[in-house]
């Protein structure tokens, strides 16, 4: 995941939800709450929640996001589904 890089916004509703901003540069990944910008991605949290642990559908599907932060988001939920040896 080291060459991966993001910025972004996502407004979640449903339980846990809220503002977060995703950054992810290199090895350093950065998720607050109550992110700042303006507009961002739309979806349920626990779906999503579902979706990065490798449950449900794919990103896209369940987070209104263009193709290239879905792909992106992908990374992530193939980390979380990968092995701890």
């Amino acid at each position: 995941m080291t060459d991966i890089s993001i910025d972004a916004e996502v407004r979640l509703g449903g339980t846990g939800g809220g503002r977060f901003g995703i950054r992810i540069d290199g090895t350093d990944v950065r998720v607050s709450a109550g992110a700042e910008q303006h507009g961002g991605s739309q979806g349920d949290a626990l779906l999503l929640a579902d979706v990065l642990s490798g449950r449900g559908p794919e990103i896209g599907e369940v987070l209104d996001v263009d193709s290239t932060l879905a792909g992106t988001l992908s990374h992530l939920r193939a980390f979380f589904r990968t092995p701890v040896d």
